[in-house]
């Protein structure tokens, strides 16, 4: 490249004229880079600086600014080999080191960003935003022991309870397989959302959170990993609330969800579901929610024609009730009765859908 090729409009023809007249002014080259930057021409502002950098190799400023460049155009090697460059000139300068965290991060190497955080700190430790970052990394990268510890000292660093930095211990913790203390912290972020446990009856329920929650990212995902929590701890009556309340949060319906958790029930577990929704459904009759919880129940103990029998029923008064008709369909599909499958496929197709379309898809496609 040559400098002629760098005049893309009058500001840059009127300093690179000066430039012509006098080449070792690093000034106008440095405002010729900044020029061609504000401008995206990247590659050519680039070329100014490393100019600069021919007629002052210790300019450290400059060396920081070929790095961003280089970094902008995806050569990252070259940028850390500048911004080790403007280091050794300026070793008081702790802010290249996140610098070059984050041109490892845009490289996709997380290890190496992990080093120049933990260097940083090093120097700073009160950052806590930095330290934050830093423990979102180690749990990333499946270094949970180390996110854990981060995480607890960022907290130590605030004067409130963060319900991030709650949610990230509970998860650090259920993956080191700490499963009480995740489900501590995990509750501790659930009453924040106004969801409350109680215990009546020496039976853990969930009172509905609040309903501006519903659909809230945030709480969907807490929730989730409260449920997988609770799997972990075999309590299973925690696991059906905390599968309740998610169809709560993301307004669907739990037979989909009853059925993804099949294979964390055993036998006995699934047996006394079905007697306790057989209980309940004695002395409620009218409970159609539990006629159809009992047509799931009995397909998850691989009882089919009960399945079949409960749920038939239960779609004779809930004739738009999409996820019972899959329920019904998974069993036909599994005992060979292809044409039965067919039909409430084309019922599916006509129904006036009225849970989430994704969900609705996902069911016609595997049916």
């Amino acid at each position: 490249m040559n400098i002629q090729q760098c005049a893309i409009n009058d500001t840059c023809k009127n300093i690179i004229d000066k430039i012509c007249t006098n080449p070792s002014d690093t000034l106008l080259w440095k405002k010729l880079g900044y020029e061609l930057r504000a401008q995206g021409e990247y590659d050519k502002s680039r070329f100014c600086f490393m100019n600069v950098l021919k007629i002052n190799e210790k300019d450290a400023f400059s060396h920081r600014e070929a790095a961003r460049l280089s970094c902008l155009l995806g050569h990252y090697d070259q940028a850390v080999l500048h911004y080790e460059l403007s280091r050794t000139i300026d070793p008081n300068d702790t802010q290249v080191l996140l610098e070059i965290a984050k041109c490892y991060e845009l490289n996709r190497q997380p290890q190496k960003e992990i080093e120049y955080f933990e260097a940083y700190l090093a120097l700073n430790r009160f950052r806590s935003d930095v330290r934050s970052t830093l423990a979102d990394r180690l749990y990333q990268t499946e270094q949970y022991q180390k996110a854990l510890e981060c995480y607890s000292e960022v907290q130590s660093y605030l004067d409130y309870d963060d319900m991030g930095l709650t949610r990230m211990k509970g998860l650090c913790n259920y993956e080191l397989g700490n499963y009480e203390k995740s489900k501590e912290y995990l509750e501790e972020c659930l009453r924040e959302y106004g969801l409350y446990f109680l215990i009546p009856y020496n039976e853990s329920i969930f009172i509905q959170g609040k309903s501006e929650f519903i659909g809230n990212e945030c709480y969907v995902k807490l929730l989730e990993s409260y449920f997988k929590t609770a799997l972990k701890l075999k309590d299973y009556n925690l696991v059906r609330m905390a599968c309740a309340e998610l169809n709560y949060a993301t307004s669907n319906d739990e037979t989909i969800r009853w059925i993804e958790i099949q294979k964390y029930f055993t036998n006995l577990e699934i047996e006394a579901i079905i007697e306790g929704c057989q209980c309940t459904e004695k002395y409620m009759p009218e409970n159609g929610r539990m006629a159809k919880r009992l047509g799931v129940a009995y397909y998850l103990a691989k009882q089919y024609s009960l399945a079949k029998q409960t749920l038939e029923k239960y779609i004779d008064k809930n004739k738009q009730d999409a996820l019972a008709f899959y329920c019904l369909a998974k069993c036909y599909k599994i005992e060979g009765s292809n044409r039965e499958v067919l039909k409430i496929y084309a019922r599916l197709k006509s129904m006036d859908n009225k849970i989430n379309s994704e969900v609705f898809n996902n069911i016609l496609e595997e049916i």
